[in-house]
């Protein structure tokens, strides 16, 4: 009975165990098939972000005021679109990119009285002025225009005339605030109070700077004053256009909500906080003499208020530099929204009137013209933690940084590197020594350095055979990691995450560094691995080559005197590959040893304590 129920229990454990090794084969094979349809998502995934939108780019820079030396603050936006757009073309991506001095309002008007110029002449005098600093920080415009133009008027008052046929204005007596001192109208600049909103005492009647609120008129501030003699102005009624905005409110939001899967978080969340706004019609005319007419009967002395105007200086300024192109017309650009995409770079209290009023302006006029696809928007910079202000002339202007000696390709690199993406950021002078001596110099310019020059030692002029065979596993490792990181650049780029590129370009630096340390190339020289230590410069020379197409849309100055080491024609110019090329360069090229100089000076902290007390944050008007 005993040796029965043991044959029993050892039969019973083999069924058993059986059974279990079956159930076990079942479930690991359940996981890998689960794990392989993980994988194949996540490729099929990361090969739909990596698709190129094949569409043209329309790239345009907030429009600056023209009343006043621009500041760094101003710069960043234009210098973001500049190395965005640079990188596209690089890419072999067609753009167009459009900026120039916002000329038109009351800002110009206010630099008129106090200068005791025309506005004319204020125009021309700063707009000379701007053009001036961005071609010294290598801002590279397809064209630089202006809004005082006699396309401008004729552009905006045909977008006038279609949406008053359209039957999306109105004309009703409005409040507006009158003072008796000047014997004026004052238009929303020209007024200063208290803000509803947040209650900060220096808001202006268009806009309050410390909480970004956007007001419908002037006389919604408490305690306002006159601007140009500080009287307190009376409210006077008389008759205005009006946009009715919330006739199209359902349309703008829909399509806000197809285009905003591109843009930051925070213009988002301002565009849609202002969307709420348009729940009410919004004053479009001002009583001014210098801007554009109004084409209405009984409002020939008013002028379209500025921000409804100044957008449409985007495409006054394309049909401008297109007027004579054969190939290509204003309208394959500004009419053509399924086969363009605009992309627009502004500051944050930009957002609300190219989110909101800028596409609602063009939707009301039932022309298809082409829409904002993505906003690039960019947190606020400040200096030395005072917030940048041309009307209170607070922080470092554009005629400072020329007059500091220092290049602009280094003030390119700093403003990118701090660049607000998402949240704002803060110029200091110490910080601006430190990342260019413990980062620039110290990490991409000394690895840069020591390939080239230790290239030339072994080397000599001409380039000598490699042998990919040597490559041993750290080595091919060091490729990988440096193609990781080559593959994150272009996803910062592409999603405009400027900042974050830089990095990475910093990072394939550190890892060239690293590997150096580890293969130790200089103790190769006089052994029996002469052949493995010239393979392995001729890796680290490509990852220069790489490095350099990199940072030229940063830093082009730089980046083509580094190509000059090399006897190929632009090679700085060439697209960033998606893994490290070893074919680029080739046996007996020529070497130009006399190209290869320190790439960058340093910053020592005695310049940036003098330039610290020279610019002490308020700054007087400079000529």
């Amino acid at each position: 009975f005993e040796k029965k129920m043991k044959k029993i229990g050892e039969a019973s454990k083999r069924v058993w165990l059986k059974r279990s090794i079956i159930t076990t084969r079942n479930q690991w094979n359940s996981l890998r098939n689960y794990r392989n349809t993980i994988i194949v998502k996540e490729h099929q995934q990361e090969e739909k972000e990596n698709q190129r939108d094949e569409r043209p780019k329309l790239i345009t820079a907030a429009l600056p005021y023209v009343n006043n030396i621009p500041h760094l603050g101003n710069i960043v936006q234009m210098l973001s679109a500049d190395v965005y757009n640079r990188y596209c073309k690089q890419h072999g991506e067609k753009t167009l990119f459009i900026c120039g001095t916002d000329e038109y309002g009351t800002a110009t008007e206010v630099k008129a009285i106090q200068e005791k110029k025309t506005p004319r002449e204020i125009c021309d005098k700063y707009h000379e002025l701007h053009d001036h600093i961005y071609k010294w920080f290598n801002l590279e415009f397809d064209y630089f225009g202006r809004t005082s133009t006699e396309t401008q008027t004729e552009v905006a008052q045909d977008i006038f005339k279609k949406i008053h046929e359209q039957g999306y204005f109105n004309v009703r007596d409005h409040e507006q605030l009158y003072c008796n001192s000047c014997e004026i109208s004052l238009a929303d600049r020209l007024v200063k109070g208290t803000c509803p909103s947040c209650g900060d005492k220096g808001a202006r009647g268009d806009q309050c700077d410390a909480c970004g609120h956007v007001l419908n008129q002037a006389a919604e501030l408490h305690d306002p004053t006159c601007s140009i003699c500080q009287a307190t102005p009376e409210l006077k009624m008389t008759k205005h256009v009006f946009f009715k905005l919330p006739q199209l409110y359902d349309e703008l939001k829909q399509q806000l909500k197809t285009r905003q899967k591109t843009w930051p978080e925070e213009a988002s969340r301002i565009a849609t906080a202002f969307t709420k706004t348009a729940d009410h019609d919004r004053c479009i005319s001002r009583d001014l003499t210098w801007g554009t007419p109004i084409p209405l009967e009984g409002h020939e002395k008013q002028v379209m208020y500025v921000w409804f105007d100044a957008p449409i200086g985007y495409l006054s300024m394309t049909k401008d530099y297109l007027k004579n192109n054969k190939e290509d017309n204003y309208e394959s650009w500004w009419k053509n929204d399924d086969n363009v995409r605009l992309i627009q770079f502004m500051g944050k209290d930009n957002v609300p009137f190219h989110s909101v009023l800028f596409p609602s302006t063009l939707i009301a006029t039932r022309d298809q013209y082409t829409l904002v696809d993505t906003i690039a928007m960019n947190g606020y910079l400040t200096y030395e933690h005072e917030k940048f202000s041309k009307s209170r002339n607070i922080g470092v202007f554009g005629s400072d940084a020329i007059q500091t000696g220092i290049e602009s390709d280094i003030w390119r690199y700093y403003l990118m590197r701090i660049r607000p993406e998402g949240d704002d950021a803060n110029f200091r002078w110490d910080d601006f020594g430190e990342f260019v001596n413990s980062e620039l110099i110290a990490k991409y310019g000394n690895y840069m350095n020591r390939v080239l020059k230790f290239s030339s030692i072994k080397l000599g002029a001409t380039l000598s055979d490699h042998y990919p065979e040597m490559l041993t596993l750290d080595d091919t490792r060091f490729i990988r990691k440096v193609t990781t990181t080559i593959r994150l650049y272009h996803k910062n780029m592409e999603a405009i995450q400027l900042r974050d590129a830089l990095v990475n370009i910093i990072k394939v630096a550190q890892l060239g560094n690293q590997h150096l340390q580890l293969v130790k190339p200089w103790t190769l020289l006089h052994t029996k691995n002469k052949k493995y230590c010239a393979t392995l410069l001729h890796v680290h020379l490509h990852v220069v080559i790489q490095m350099i197409r990199m940072i030229r849309p940063f830093m082009p100055e730089h980046a083509s005197a580094v190509a000059a080491s090399f006897d190929i024609p632009d090679i700085s110019v060439g697209p960033v590959d998606e893994e490290v090329p070893l074919d680029i360069l080739y046996p007996g090229l020529d070497f130009n040893m006399d190209a290869i100089k320190p790439p960058f000076r340093s910053l020592n902290p005695q310049e940036t304590q003098k330039f610290h007390q020279q610019f002490s944050g308020i700054q007087q008007e400079q000529l």
